[in-house]
């Protein structure tokens, strides 16, 4: 036991937590994530709001008993638009792979969703004011991208 690690552990034992793992972490690749469309939720909608530099995608559906599928799918746009979604198939060379946010024309942004009646609002802000314009741009391109029925953040 190394100076550093001897107070921790004597730490974690006192806190109940028992001695830190010695045991090797798996690092192997996880296999990539399926993120549901929003749009293929049946009866969903979708309507766009822009303000005080935020751009909202406020999805909703008639199908009472979708209304989770749909909120988890915003979930999964958000993390993909704010580039918290780990795991995803990025790239060029698998014809559904995902976009990367920069493929998109996206800089940084804060991505939230809030439970509405129905469904779920994705709210989307740029990370740098400067920004808030191209944010809202790609955005709205691509809220009338998904109201014709594509995916413009699948290859």
């Amino acid at each position: 036991m190394t100076p550093i690690t001897a107070p921790v552990t004597a730490l974690l034992l006192a806190l109940g937590l028992g001695a830190p793992s010695t045991a090797p972490v798996d690092v192997r690749p996880v296999e990539a994530i399926s993120l549901p469309s929003v749009m293929e939720v049946p009866g969903t909608s979708l309507d766009v709001d822009e303000r005080d530099g935020q751009v909202s995608l406020t999805f909703s559906t008639i199908a009472r008993d979708r209304v989770g599928e749909l909120r988890e799918a915003t979930d999964g746009l958000a993390r993909l638009y704010d580039g918290s979604l780990r795991n995803a198939r990025y790239g060029r060379h698998a014809p559904d792979a995902l976009k990367s946010p920069g493929e998109m024309g996206l800089p940084p942004v804060a991505a939230h969703v809030e439970s509405v009646r129905g469904g779920a609002r994705l709210v989307v802000t740029a990370a740098d004011a400067r920004d808030a314009e191209r944010v809202r741009d790609t955005l709205l391109r691509q809220a009338r991208a998904m109201q014709r029925g594509h995916s413009p953040m699948v290859r």
